[in-house]
């Protein structure tokens, strides 16, 4: 019940006789929406907890947990109080809305991630926000709803029981980096362990094999007993 991402990631490789380099940076993503979203798990995240939270999608069967490398999760920052760190950036912003019309679903918005909270601003002039999201109950998932026809390739969806937001990037590396950045200050620690690449080292040396650039390893629906992560 305790299991953390590092456990499973480290026991995954094992069944599948597997190696990974320190520098490799394997790492679990919790993906849904069949696949067209992912996010990073953070170090403190229990696996079961996030499993459990799979009954209230809407559709709970394809969901499935998924081990592979992740460069980008190396440790980002020195800051002592990562909660307080800014970062801000034009985006361009959907709430999903059905009003907003055809072709215009998505709009310019200035972005500040600020003290927990996803402030977005008219422009970068206006000093009140238009909304404030705070980070407490979200997830922040890589990846946009192809139904949504986003504007570009890069995109990232802030998600909560009730509520999604959707959030366009120019650039992969901008995406990355502002899903990172949240995951981030939500928790208020890297993503990844501090630990994680002498932990990583000792599992090269006692494990032999080669490994594939992901795998995906099966674990079964609580409420049906059947599969839900795809072999």
């Amino acid at each position: 019940p305790s299991m953390r991402p590092l456990e499973l990631a480290e026991t995954a490789l094992s069944m599948k006789n597997g190696a990974f380099k320190a520098d490799d940076f394997w790492t679990t993503f919790e993906v849904i929406e069949n696949g067209e979203l992912e996010r990073p798990l953070h170090h403190c995240e229990k696996i079961l907890e996030q499993v459990l939270e799979w009954s209230a999608l809407d559709s709970p069967g394809s969901a499935f947990l998924l081990m592979k490398k992740f460069p980008e999760a190396k440790i980002m920052t020195n800051s002592k109080d990562l909660k307080q760190s800014i970062k801000g950036d034009y985006l361009k912003f959907s709430d999903g809305s059905s009003k907003l019309l055809s072709g215009h679903k998505f709009q310019d918005k200035y972005v500040v991630l600020q003290a927990e909270k996803l402030l977005l601003y008219r422009d970068i002039k206006n000093t009140k926000a238009e909304k404030a999201i705070q980070l407490t109950t979200v997830k922040c998932f890589l990846g946009l709803k192809k139904k949504l026809k986003p504007p570009t390739n890069w995109g990232f969806t802030v998600y909560t029981d009730k509520h999604q937001w959707h959030f366009c990037c120019d650039t992969k590396e901008t995406q990355v980096s502002w899903v990172t950045n949240i995951i981030t200050m939500k928790f208020g620690s890297d993503l990844l362990s501090k630990g994680v690449e002498s932990k990583e080292a000792a599992v090269v040396v006692s494990r032999g094999g080669a490994m594939s650039e992901s795998t995906k390893v099966p674990l079964y629906n609580h409420c049906s007993n059947k599969p839900v992560l795809p072999q």
